[in-house]
């Protein structure tokens, strides 16, 4: 209790890193783009995420899913 929206944001987002960074096999595109999306603020493009990833926006949401759970469009929201 008493915890303001940002910690309990902060606290979320701590999580799904960890989540990904516990993967049995690490993904290190997944892990870049979570990177990417946490310095940014959650402001930033899925599109030109996965394009500067090399990887089509489909695959890259796909695979940011399996790896975290959530699509990267809902991670940058947390």
């Amino acid at each position: 209790e008493g915890s303001t929206l940002f910690e309990t944001e902060i606290a979320a987002r701590e999580s799904l890193v960890t989540q990904v960074e516990a993967a049995a096999r690490p993904d290190a595109l997944v892990r870049s783009a979570v990177d990417e999306i946490v310095d940014s603020g959650g402001n930033v493009s899925v599109a030109g995420l996965a394009r500067r990833l090399g990887i089509s926006e489909r695959h890259f949401q796909r695979r940011f899913r399996r790896a975290v759970g959530i699509t990267p469009k809902q991670f940058s929201r947390v």
